[in-house]
């Protein structure tokens, strides 16, 4: 198994990392770690106004309308706020003008929002536009990018300065883009948003699956597996839909609606990401018991970062990766774990994600924030915890149990 996993690696590496490092990729990355922040600002304001507490509701009361504010203009606005992001993220990394190119990116994504009768649609600036606001920009800049590098040089115009024709002639670019974003949105017969939203509804649907979001488990823990970030290569391609998820399951929650998307971001906490990719917290703990003197002190060494989602030591040091003992039971308990929590979540007996923590917060009290405060999250989190620990467990000790062996020979030897 072990040299099939290496022949594994050695044939997906150099694609994968090819196409991690596609520019649209990086844009997209960039652009959403731009958007971070205020998300997460969002988020705390939604925590805020959704802590079950009577108590809690009683004393917010008076100035609720007012923390509701800062979640309004960030959710409400939001596709317009990531037109903004990705059209500067798309500018700076063509190594454009970010005045110029930021500006033309958001006009560009404003005109595929129009009415037939030249009004600016309901929905432009929602989170429903999500894909939109990400798509148009970076079409425009790389537009204006390709007509910036093929723009026609000023003539010779006799004793005309050079810098006249050149005033001229650096602003074409830009109309250039703005004509063709015109043009598409008046002789198609749905508006360019409408035709992009319409592509991308399957795979909202897909994603939002019990199936979708198995298969992508799978995918992503199989490539940890071999050596390949996962997260990188998945997670770019994934994190669209579960930022648009949260975004809109804290409106809903805000306005006094259900959440209705279970795989939003943070829902890969329950399960996937308890102490890091894999619920490596548990494989922690049970290091701890190991007989191997090395791996005990690993486990000493992880058990703190690895209650805070930090787990390359675990993955690298015993290793996880390209270890045909440890990566059954590091595919399986994650995917048993959301497979679980989806059910739960469907059946309103946890409730579903509706904020974002920063990615280092404790297992138990992450569940507890994103939630809303939702007791029973944190609770389901320490029984996965639990349940990884029983599951790793003998996995663990049959791996620790070959290298104590290994370890006391080597001490004969020496």
């Amino acid at each position: 198994m072990a040299k099939t996993m290496e022949k594994m690696q050695l044939a997906l590496d150099p694609v994968l990392t090819k196409f991690s490092n596609l520019k649209i990729l990086l844009i997209l990355n960039m652009g959403l770690n731009f958007i971070g922040p205020l998300v997460l600002i969002g988020s705390l304001f939604v925590i805020v106004t959704q802590f079950p507490w009577v108590g809690w509701q009683h004393f917010i009361q008076p100035v609720l309308p007012q923390l509701k504010v800062p979640i309004q203009l960030i959710f409400n606005y939001f596709s317009l706020l990531v037109a903004i992001n990705m059209s500067f993220a798309a500018t700076k990394l063509n190594q454009l003008s970010p005045q110029t190119g930021t500006s033309i990116g958001i006009i560009a994504y404003l005109m595929v929002n129009l009415t037939a009768t030249g009004h600016l649609s309901r929905t432009a600036f929602g989170p429903a536009n999500f894909f939109t606001a990400i798509i148009v920009p970076i079409l425009a800049i790389e537009g204006l990018n390709w007509l910036s590098n093929h723009n026609f040089h000023p003539q010779n115009t006799g004793n005309l300065p050079p810098a006249v024709p050149a005033s001229f002639l650096s602003g074409l670019p830009a109309l250039g883009v703005l004509l063709v974003t015109g043009l598409l949105q008046w002789l198609s017969p749905w508006s360019i948003s409408t035709l992009i939203q319409w592509i991308f509804t399957p795979l909202i649907v897909g994603f939002n699956s019990f199936l979708g979001i198995m298969v992508i488990l799978f995918l992503t823990l199989l490539l940890w597996g071999l050596g390949i970030h996962g997260n990188n290569v998945i997670g770019a391609l994934l994190s669209p839909f579960f930022l648009q998820s949260l975004v809109l399951n804290g409106l809903n929650v805000t306005d006094g609606q259900a959440a209705t998307r279970i795989t939003a971001d943070g829902f890969l906490n329950f399960g996937m990401n308890i102490g890091g990719t894999g619920a490596i917290l548990a494989l922690t703990l049970c290091a701890l018991t190991a007989k191997s003197k090395r791996f005990k002190k690993l486990g000493h060494m992880s058990l703190a970062p690895s209650c805070f989602g930090i787990s390359e030591a675990v993955m690298f040091g015993l290793p996880v990766v390209m270890n045909p003992i440890l990566v059954i039971p590091f595919i399986g308990i994650p995917m048993l774990l959301q497979g679980l929590t989806y059910i739960l979540m469907q059946a309103h007996v946890i409730g579903m994600v509706v904020a974002q923590v920063p990615w280092t917060t404790p297992t138990i009290l992450n569940g507890f924030l994103v939630t809303g405060g939702d007791w029973r999250a944190a609770v389901w989190q320490l029984i996965e915890l639990l349940i990884a620990i029983v599951i790793y467990w003998p996995f663990f000790h049959a791996y620790d149990r070959q290298t104590w062996q290994e370890e006391q020979l080597q001490a004969v030897s020496n």
